[in-house]
């Protein structure tokens, strides 16, 4: 991982890879199936069923717990101490190398598809000592500084991020510890190591770049990964309250916006505001970044130089830069070269802007279907080494986002079930309507409305409503299947 770019551009094909961000840890062919459920409620129309993720969970009713551990998903106050997180998350990864080589990276990786029952014996041995403590308590620490607004400012869109995703081998081997703890029923235990999980995963959100939203959003899809196994247990304790008190949007992308709304920060180092540079100069610059980013040879000088032809482009670029306030005498003395690019990449961070500002909303909020039934404009040429088909086209950003906010609800909504079906002789409500008014109401964000409930032949469906251009694809169009189980007849 070279620079930011490359980084995008692996992580972009990573989330979007054969392991969706919503993909099941066990995927057991008896427990994720396209045509039934156990208690054989068949889906009648095959071609719907294979647009579905249909995953099936057999639970405990599971009244509300009043003990604290159990009470929230993030460090409680009297848990946090003062101390900068990502500190211990370096010093963990340096403290001992064979802990975190790629072979043992490996041997987690087919740990995490185990059953539970067939995890080694050995895993608590090994997963309990100071390394992963150490991580722990950055975990609980209060003050998260990345330390990379100064590289950020310095390197731009040629800065390094060696540990934006060094640190999810911290993360896999939270997960096997915890796993190893559920299959030993230590609930104390693995909801300790939940909190580091979900920690970790919202420290993600003090990080000033995209790309790091982007992975905090992949963790916390790995934490889910885990309530779903938690939810399954025998005798596991409700986590309704816990998962109520979680934020909403979990990874909310506002610091990250900076990465892509500040023009400064799309210009490669040594292309300034302030100072005016040749033809030859700009594209020595260009040279530069395109070695230093692992780019084809010219491919940067080339897209400016179709910028720089186009009919009164030049003349259009001053005037967009002294409409920006700056000094009429200075762009004057500029190149054609630097003000097209330099207008250029303004351009490109107002489109990035319309399509970022609708983070801080839900879904529905937004009107992102309305915008994108829309006939689209034709495509520019520009400069800009974030394009518009890499990073946000059809709203990326905001798809993951809402995906993560989605199967958090529908997590809340299980234990929900669960908590209702613990009072009343573990059988299900008709209808969500059903549940007690203190529990709230579970709304789904791309609707506005509650999530899709039924009940059939003893079966609770719950399904979320794909985000739009995403309906016909099974990764992103989740169904939970919820069977209670009977108490065993003495």
């Amino acid at each position: 991982m070279k620079n930011l770019v490359i980084s995008l551009v692996i992580l972009y094909h990573f989330i979007l890879s054969s392991k969706p961000a919503f993909a099941h840890p066990d995927e057991d062919k008896s427990k994720i199936q396209n045509s039934r459920t156990k208690s054989n409620a068949k889906v009648t129309d095959e071609s719907v069923a294979a647009k579905h993720k249909i995953i099936e969970l057999e639970v405990d009713p599971a009244p509300a717990m009043p003990q604290l551990p159990y009470r929230s998903l993030l460090p409680t106050v009297s848990e946090l101490s003062e101390g900068n997180p990502h500190l211990n998350y370096l010093k963990c990864l340096s403290t001992e190398t064979d802990f975190f080589s790629y072979k043992m990276q490996d041997k987690r990786e087919s740990w995490l598809k185990m059953k539970l029952k067939d995890l080694p014996n050995d895993i608590l041995k090994t997963h309990q000592d100071s390394i992963l403590r150490i991580a722990d308590e950055g975990a609980r620490m209060t003050t998260m500084d990345w330390q990379i607004r100064s590289d950020l400012k310095k390197d731009r869109l040629n800065t390094r991020l060696p540990d934006i995703q060094e640190i999810r081998r911290i993360i896999i081997a939270l997960e096997v510890r915890y796993r190893a703890e559920l299959n030993a029923n230590d609930y104390p235990a693995a909801i300790y190591t939940l909190k580091s999980i979900f920690s970790m995963a919202n420290h993600y959100n003090e990080h000033p770049t995209t790309l790091s939203s982007l992975v905090g959003t992949r963790f916390a899809n790995d934490g889910c990964d885990r309530l779903e196994e938690w939810i399954t247990q025998p005798n596991s304790p409700n986590l309704y309250v816990a998962l109520s008190l979680l934020p909403s949007p979990f990874i909310h992308f506002l610091k990250a916006i900076d990465d892509f709304t500040d023009y400064r920060m799309a210009l490669p180092p040594g292309i300034e505001l302030n100072k005016p540079l040749s033809d030859e100069e700009v594209l020595d610059v260009l040279s530069t970044t395109e070695k230093e980013m692992s780019m084809v040879e010219n491919v940067l000088k080339d897209r400016l130089e179709q910028s720089v032809l186009q009919p009164k482009r030049e003349k259009m670029a001053r005037q967009e830069l002294i409409q920006h306030e700056l000094d009429p005498k200075l762009v004057a003395k500029m190149s054609a070269n630097q003000v097209v690019l330099i207008a250029d990449s303004i351009k490109q961070v107002d489109r990035n802007m319309d399509k970022l500002k609708w983070t801080a909303l839900p879904y529905w909020q937004c009107n992102l279907p309305e915008t994108l039934s829309k006939e689209k404009p034709k495509k520019e040429i520009r400069f800009y080494i974030f394009d518009d088909g890499l990073i946000h086209e059809d709203y990326y950003i905001k798809k993951i986002q809402t995906l993560l906010e989605q199967r958090i609800l529908l997590l809340r909504c299980i234990e929900a079930l669960r908590l209702y079906a613990s009072k009343h002789n573990g059988n299900l409500p008709s209808k969500l309507g059903d549940l007690p008014a203190e529990l709230g109401r579970f709304i789904d964000p791309v609707t506005g409305k509650d999530i899709s409930y039924s009940v059939k032949n003893g079966v609770a469906i719950l399904e979320n409503t794909p985000v739009f251009g995403l309906k016909d694809d099974p990764k992103y169009h989740l169904e939970y299947r919820i069977t209670i189980r009977k108490p065993l007849k003495k």
